[in-house]
């Protein structure tokens, strides 16, 4: 395993006890990819501040942050984990000053440097995860910038007066792992925002891409569904289950759904096809019903209907179609409303 042998190269087995609040773990049915494993454990081994993964919805971009934040527990690593959105402003995740009558100024804690302090204090390395990074407004953003430097990683509290408080939190060894949509117009929403020129001089961007191959997109949709609860409850009464999944028809619509490129703006993640292949499978077979009526419903209900774009769908429902499911004739958004 070269992503093991990495690690194992560029640290040390720690026995420092990682606090649960500081444990994460990837979903049972995520499989990784090694290449870019192998990536993200190059860039923490040479001390690389901020890593970026940019990828399409799905795409297993959280996972791979748990991952790695479960797998660096043994060598003395916790992990953080924040979930970005729009309205978290700087005084939710840092310190900040604060002012009342009876104690003056003050200081409050943030959740982010109260995490790394924490860890720090305990002699534990730190991982924070950023979910959907350019989420957060500009002015959040900016209180990243000299974290993300090689040098001089402190994190210092500003008053009013334009000085900084003498303590200062130090980011020397926390390794950021922030997430991220590509630049395309399906992720072209108002809360998110391009990275500036500051940010991508400073962070490290590791494609994560749709895998484009049969095998691999079998084996990531066969693993969503066998770990699905619903799965396991049925497989007691049907030993058979497995192998009346058509696995090769819900490969082949993934691949079909995500030509990659920027040829359709919409994304078809794995879960998703997971989702309708199962029960489509499922409700076939429980409902006696026509097997590929069922299926083909399904596949409508979960991937054609949540479009909006007319042409989109259509296009979305001839892929399906060529990967031998028979979608019937879609109806147009603004002919249901």
């Amino acid at each position: 395993d070269l992503y093991a042998r990495i690690c194992n190269a560029f640290l040390s087995v720690s026995d420092t006890i990682i606090p649960e609040e500081y444990k994460v773990k990837p979903e049972e049915s995520f499989i990784p990819n090694d290449g870019i494993c192998k990536k993200i454990a190059m860039l923490i081994a040479d001390r690389t501040p901020a890593i970026m993964l940019v990828g399409p919805s799905g795409s297993g971009k959280t996972n791979y942050a748990r991952l790695i934040g479960s797998s660096y527990e043994k060598f003395g690593y916790g992990t953080f984990a924040v979930d970005a959105q729009g309205h978290l402003d700087v005084d939710e995740l840092m310190d900040y000053t604060d002012f009342n009558k009876d104690d003056g100024i003050l200081v409050r804690k943030g959740s982010l440097t109260t995490a790394v302090e924490e860890m720090n204090k305990a002699g534990i390395k730190s991982i924070v995860i950023i979910n959907e990074y350019p989420s957060l407004r500009d002015e959040c953003r900016r209180s990243f910038y000299p974290l993300f430097d090689r040098c001089n990683r402190n994190y210092y509290i500003q008053h009013s007066k334009g000085q900084s408080f003498k303590y200062g939190i130090s980011f020397e060894n926390t390794t950021f792992i922030l997430t991220a949509n590509p630049n395309k117009k399906q992720y072209d929403v108002s809360d998110h925002a391009m990275l500036s020129n500051a940010e991508t001089r400073r962070i490290a961007m590791i494609p994560v891409p749709y895998e484009t191959s049969k095998k691999e997109v079998t084996e990531i949709i066969k693993s969503i569904i066998t770990n699905k609860s619903s799965f396991k409850d049925a497989l007691k009464t049907d030993s058979h289950l497995v192998s009346k999944i058509n696995w090769a028809m819900g490969a082949n619509a993934f691949i079909n759904c995500n030509p990659g490129g920027d040829y359709v703006p919409y994304d078809v993640p794995y879960s998703t096809i997971a989702h309708a292949l199962w029960l489509g499978t499922i409700f076939g077979s429980i409902a006696n019903a026509d097997p590929e009526k069922e299926m083909a419903e399904q596949f409508y209900a979960y991937v054609i209907e949540p479009i909006s774009d007319n042409n989109i769908r259509e296009f979305i429902s001839d892929q399906l179609r060529s990967a031998g499911i028979n979608i019937p004739g879609v109806t147009k958004k603004s002919e249901r409303q």
